[in-house]
């Protein structure tokens, strides 16, 4: 059975939006102006990561690759 994205019995991930997030969260740790920002922007970049790890180890549905 092929879901719709809106009507999905899980929440449908989509690779390309972790991907994003987590290079902007990159770049604005690096740009950072204070060390408490820049301790933020890489904690999100880390979360972002294990997203992404874990969506790789554990499939993703074929709308969200």
């Amino acid at each position: 059975m092929i879901a719709l994205p809106l009507t999905a019995l899980g929440p449908v991930m989509d690779l390309n939006y972790l991907y994003q997030r987590y290079f902007i969260s990159l770049q604005l740790a690096e740009g950072a102006a204070c060390d408490s920002s820049r301790s933020v922007h890489r904690k999100l970049a880390e979360g972002y990561a294990a997203k992404i790890a874990d969506a790789k180890a554990n499939g993703t549905p074929a709308a969200a690759r």
